[in-house]
């Protein structure tokens, strides 16, 4: 089964637990969660971020999304730390069925968010 066009509206996932993380802004949680589903989405199905991706993650840099992270201070330990935790729900298929248990997939997504953070804050 392929899953198609769940890079924005599967951020939910990450969002709730890393709300329940970290007492954060809601904003805060939502564009990491994008970044990180666009990062699985895009791994999940052995391809790059795209152009469409990239104007995403420019308009969450526009917000200040980056400089609220050190803001509320959401590391990437913390951000390493919820995503690793992400389960799949009975209810619902997604892209956290594709990578729960592939770690591969989560590490290349974790570092390339750590790369993203850090072009970002410079």
């Amino acid at each position: 089964m392929k899953v198609v066009n769940l890079k924005v509206a599967q951020n939910i996932f990450l969002q709730k637990a890393l709300e329940k993380e970290i007492d954060i802004p809601h904003a805060c949680s939502v564009s990491n969660g994008i970044i990180l589903m666009i990062l699985s989405h895009r791994y999940s199905n052995n391809s790059e971020i795209d152009d469409s991706d990239k104007k995403i993650i420019a308009i969450i840099k526009k917000l200040d999304m980056f400089d609220l992270n050190m803001k509320y201070n959401i590391t990437y330990n913390l951000i390493e730390k919820v995503y690793l935790s992400l389960i799949p729900r009975k209810d619902r298929y997604s892209i956290i069925d594709l990578i729960y248990k592939d770690g591969e997939i989560k590490s290349k997504v974790l570092n390339k968010y750590k790369v993203i953070m850090d072009k970002y804050l410079k």
